[in-house]
């Protein structure tokens, strides 16, 4: 398994919190700011399941501090545009059909992480459904 595809893993899981309307609500309740950026960082980027991910990659300590590095950054930045762009997508998204599209990603990562055989690709192909099925029916 090369860096790449070992981050991508651990950012896509990362980064589901700016995807599935978590940090949008945050944001728009004015709840991001930079006294509580730490626990919110372990709450929502760094949860259960990505610590638990980057701690059993295989490779040697170096590749696996890069693959977390790279998929940290990856996902900081998906949170920090969830942040700026999902207060003025409010309006235009339907956020009940976008958690049940995240809740069905996560099961899908999920199910991928327990051993069962299912393209790497759907979670995201779920997400971006979920956007746009989100961006049609909206309230």
């Amino acid at each position: 398994m090369t860096l790449i595809s070992r981050s991508k893993e651990l950012a896509t899981l990362m980064s589901l919190p700016a995807m599935d309307g978590h940090i949008i609500l945050l944001a728009g309740a004015g709840l991001l700011n930079l006294q509580i950026a730490p626990a919110l960082a372990m709450s929502f980027i760094s949860g259960p399941t990505a610590i638990l991910v980057a701690a059993t990659m295989e490779g040697s300590l170096r590749e696996r501090i890069l693959a977390s590095l790279l998929a940290g950054g990856i996902a900081t930045l998906a949170v920090l545009m969830a942040a700026i762009l999902g207060t003025r997508l409010v309006n235009f998204l339907n956020f009940d059909l976008l958690k049940l599209f995240g809740a069905a990603t996560v099961v899908l990562i999920g199910l991928i992480l327990f051993g069962l055989r299912i393209p790497s690709r759907i979670p995201m192909f779920v997400m971006i459904l979920g956007l746009i099925t989100s961006l049609i029916w909206r309230n």
